[in-house]
């Protein structure tokens, strides 16, 4: 639109929208649009009609660099007030004598301008698909866009621009993503960062030690005592048993039997022996 005084703003209106649109519709200081007419030609003749549909009635907003263009453009049409037979309608998109363009003028002159610089065959209607795309491609909402191109249902926007939504999704969910990666290193409620935390290893602690019986070994179902450990107990339990045993085999008393244990095994069988023989006694009872 710089470049051309019968440009239309890329904000994805309808030809007739733009052919109909009028300075007293733009407010280029809030940098807004009101959408409220289209211009049609039927026999020949220039008529005003309201909007396509209820919701084509709408207000845009412009970007800075189209209120720059608009502004060059008004200025220049106010030089052109000054040559004689010139024509002030009002339309912001006029002809030479300032009497708005019809339709199809302004189709013929934009096939003109794209055979002009080398591009392929483009319709003025694809303008209006191009800005919808980028809107998207930007990371525009559709509903945003929809309120934009002036379409009656979201589904009708999400049909036709249904090539876009994959990468606009594949954008939210990196974005969605990454705003849940940056909120889990905040302390919940603030704004601070958590300290990077170290797993610290727990310390195995020791297996209780086995609880000690006098039954016969073979038939003890607790965890073995830890080779090369012994107590006065665990001495006595073995003096007891070996005393039976050599009770048994002797064919004397189990007192007798703990006895030539307790010779066999010296200063500790000793100490064991009269465990066990304490142990005995206090069995066998009064």
């Amino acid at each position: 639109m710089s470049s051309d005084r019968l440009g239309t703003p890329g904000e994805g209106l309808r030809r007739g929208e733009a052919d109909g649109l009028r300075w007293c519709d733009v407010d280029l200081d809030d940098g807004v649009a009101v959408i409220t007419q289209q211009l049609q030609q039927y026999d020949g003749h220039m008529v005003t009609c309201p909007p396509k549909t209820s919701h084509s009635a709408r207000v845009i907003a412009l970007d800075h660099t189209t209120v720059a263009a608009l502004r060059a453009h008004r200025a220049r049409q106010h030089a052109e007030r000054q040559q004689p037979g010139h024509h002030d309608s009002g339309y912001v998109f006029t002809g030479l004598g300032g009497d708005p363009l019809a339709p199809d003028r302004l189709t013929r002159h934009f096939r003109a301008l794209t055979q002009a610089a080398g591009l392929p065959p483009i319709r003025l209607h694809d303008l209006r698909h191009g800005a919808a795309t980028l809107a998207l491609a930007a990371g525009v909402e559709l509903k945003v866009v929809q309120d934009m191109m002036g379409h009656a249902s979201i589904v009708l926007t999400a049909d036709t621009y249904t090539s876009v939504l994959p990468e606009v999704a594949r954008t939210a969910a990196e974005q969605v993503a990454s705003l849940i990666l940056k909120a889990g290193r905040l302390i919940p409620g603030t704004t601070r960062t958590r300290r990077a935390s170290h797993t610290r290893r727990k310390r195995q602690a020791h297996p209780a030690p086995a609880r000690l019986t006098l039954a016969h070994p073979a038939r003890q179902i607790t965890r073995p005592r830890r080779p090369g450990t012994s107590s006065a107990q665990d001495l006595g339990v073995e003096a007891a048993v070996a005393g039976q045993v050599g009770a048994r085999r002797l064919g004397t008393s189990v007192e007798d039997g703990v006895r030539a244990h307790r010779l066999e095994r010296g200063p500790a069988g000793a100490a064991a022996g009269s465990a066990a023989g304490h142990d005995d006694r206090r069995g066998r009872g009064p």
